[in-house]
């Protein structure tokens, strides 16, 4: 019975492998471009149009290798996602999510459980990219920290930093409440009359 046991959740896991392999290297070309992001899964070949989360409600990105030297992204959601994040969890219970980077599925994991702590991990077949990918979503998410503020002279505290101390400042920042801070702080005051 453990033998069986242990066969069918071999062949699960080399099913699983495959048709995410299969998935990685179609020819199909991605007619529409997706934000980086996770998906929900569809079929085996389509994706929601809209994506669950993109990297603009990611917060506390880390690159990290466990001890077989495998990469993964880990993260958690704004917690002004998080809702969400756990409502569209609960909704692919049983069924794939995927995370999307430049449009390329990256990671396909199935959802087995609602997510309400708002965390998550990017592992791939792809895994030697896996670094190249998350410079790509640090950059893209410090671009749109920057890009907030713009007109904001700069924090020469903050440029002493070592690039990797900068680095884990721009990744620990929620684009939702600086954005609402930079917004509250810009209105003009209300002037009574």
């Amino acid at each position: 019975m453990r033998t069986n046991i242990i066969l069918f959740s071999l062949i699960s896991f080399l099913f699983f492998s495959l048709r995410i392999k299969a998935q990685l290297n179609t020819t199909k070309p991605i007619l529409t471009h997706r934000e980086n992001g996770w998906y929900h899964v569809l079929s085996a070949d389509s994706l929601s149009a809209k994506p669950i989360i993109t990297v603009k409600d990611m917060v506390g990105l880390k690159l990290k290798k466990d001890y077989y030297g495998k990469y993964a992204i880990s993260g958690r959601i704004s917690k002004h996602k998080i809702n969400k994040w756990a409502d569209e969890t609960e909704k692919s219970i049983g069924k794939q999510i995927a995370f999307v980077y430049n449009d390329s599925i990256i990671s396909a994991p199935q959802v087995n459980t609602r997510i309400e702590s708002g965390t998550f991990m990017i592992t791939s077949l792809l895994n030697k990219k896996l670094p190249e990918i998350y410079k790509g979503i640090m950059k893209e998410k410090s671009d749109s920290i920057e890009v907030i503020f713009k007109d904001w002279e700069k924090d020469s505290l903050y440029y002493e930093l070592s690039p990797e101390q900068r680095d884990s400042v721009r990744m620990s920042i929620d684009y939702w409440e600086a954005k609402a801070w930079i917004e509250l702080t810009s209105k003009p005051k209300n002037v009574s009359k």
